[in-house]
């Protein structure tokens, strides 16, 4: 905490928080959307000190005399002992080391040993910037939030000393911002975020390429999440040119993921088997075997729906195999999935069930309905075309009920589509019509 006492009377933080009671705010009432709730939160606890503007913009709402805080602010002594600030450092350094080494439970160790200090003032947008950075990749979102938002409004607030670095550690923490928003699924945000951080880096005010790759790379994932294939394949063409210059095969590995996603999602299957058999050799370089398995499935299902199907299944195979190998359920899943599918399109139904039902068996016990949906589905058309066709329909119908639940809609617009068509086939047209409505009102929702 700042020492923040007053001789003459109360402290400049009993004082911001008292005459905003005194007003009958709440914390949220006084300030959003200006500043952080958190951020105001830690200024009453004395753990922060106020930044100029932030103590202007509190003035004004509370009436308070702004000239007298201003002198107030200046008689604040900070904790200043050599020792313990060195000890501060010392664990800031600590939790930041085994962060990057992927070890947030350590950091966290690090970083809980001073919850009870002092923080410099000059340290403090350090410490919440490690500390979000360190309950992000424990997944306490929240927690990662406020931390975040206190660090980017203390890091807007420094007097301007070494630009070029300073700019850099506050993208850094939007950066882990807009991760937030992206792992808590509010995609639009994220991208808000990350454009914001691009904005710095076009600016020429920010120089690292690993920051800006990481940025580039951001925005190309948004941009696939939210159907706007063009847009994201221009960012992760950006961003692989960067790791290639970096020769960082790791993420350059999951830029070529992306890539092959984006053209699939371009209706592009040349490129996006390209993309996806380069990530493929990428990770098997770097030994990630998991991540080689689902880029195999994914490769082999687009060879067969572009009708190479021997190719398909040998490489749909070989995803088993090293499915097997890794002891990877959900991989083997989706793998004998898009097998099923491969040997349905090329007539060879019996071995299509027998995968399809390896699949469920699998997934039956898991929770992942718009999965178990697909295998329902790829199940009702392997019935279908055996002739068993009472077992197909049904189903198809308890496919379509498992997916309406899952909220994968448009994977439940693609299986109802399919009942339709199964429907129409057999000259059920009026079970047909009805379904092809369905689908149509599942899809315009």
């Amino acid at each position: 905490m700042v020492n923040s006492a007053n001789p003459g009377g109360e402290s400049i933080h009993q004082l911001i928080r008292e005459a905003r009671l005194h007003r009958g705010l709440t914390q949220h009432q006084l300030v959003a959307p200006h500043y952080s709730v958190a951020y105001l939160s830690q200024v009453e606890q004395g753990r922060v000190l106020p930044s100029m503007e932030f103590l202007d913009f509190l003035a004004e709402q509370l009436n308070l005399n702004l000239e007298q805080l201003h002198k107030q602010l200046k008689t604040i002594k900070y904790f200043s002992g050599r020792k313990s600030r060195e000890k501060i450092e010392m664990h800031l350094m600590n939790a930041h080391i085994v962060l990057q080494m992927n070890q947030p439970e350590n950091a966290l160790a690090f970083l809980k040993e001073l919850e009870n200090n002092q923080i410099p003032l000059d340290l403090l947008a350090r410490y919440h910037s490690i500390f979000g950075e360190t309950e992000l990749k424990l997944k306490n979102y929240q927690a990662a939030l406020e931390h975040l938002n206190i660090a980017i409004e203390l890091r807007s607030a420094e007097p301007i000393i070494n630009e070029a670095d300073q700019i850099l550690e506050l993208e850094r923490v939007r950066n882990h911002i807009g991760q937030v928003y992206y792992l808590t699924g509010n995609f639009p945000r994220a991208r808000e975020e990350h454009l914001k951080c691009l904005d710095a880096i076009s600016k020429g005010k920010i120089t690292d390429r690993r920051f800006t790759m990481y940025i580039y790379a951001n925005l190309g994932n948004e941009n696939y999440i939210l159907s706007e294939n063009e847009q994201a394949v221009t960012y992760y063409r950006e961003a692989a040119s960067l790791a290639e210059r970096n020769e960082d095969n790791q993420s350059l590995a999951g830029i070529y993921w992306g890539l092959g996603l984006a053209y699939r999602g371009l209706n592009n299957p040349a490129l996006s088997k390209l993309y996806l058999l380069r990530s493929a050799e990428l990770f098997e370089q770097i030994q990630e075997w998991n991540s080689v398995v689902i880029l195999r499935s994914m490769v082999g299902r687009a060879q067969a729906e572009d009708g190479e199907i021997e190719e398909a299944l040998e490489t749909l195979l070989k995803a088993i195999g090293l499915a097997k190998y890794c002891r990877d359920t959900d991989s083997m899943i989706n793998a004998r999935l898009n097998l099923a599918y491969c040997y349905h399109l090329n007539r060879e139904y019996e071995k299509a069930l027998e995968q399809a039902e390896l699949a469920i068996q699998s997934v039956q016990n898991t929770t992942r309905n718009h999965i178990f949906g697909q295998i329902l589905a790829q199940l009702a058309d392997e019935y279908l075309a055996l002739g068993r066709e009472e077992e197909g329909f049904a189903k198809y119908r308890e496919a379509i009920n498992v997916l309406k639940e899952s909220g994968e809609i448009e994977i439940y617009h693609r299986v109802l589509k399919r009942y339709a068509d199964a429907l129409k086939g057999k000259y059920k047209l009026q079970e047909a019509f009805e379904v092809y409505r369905s689908a149509y009102l599942s899809f315009t929702k």
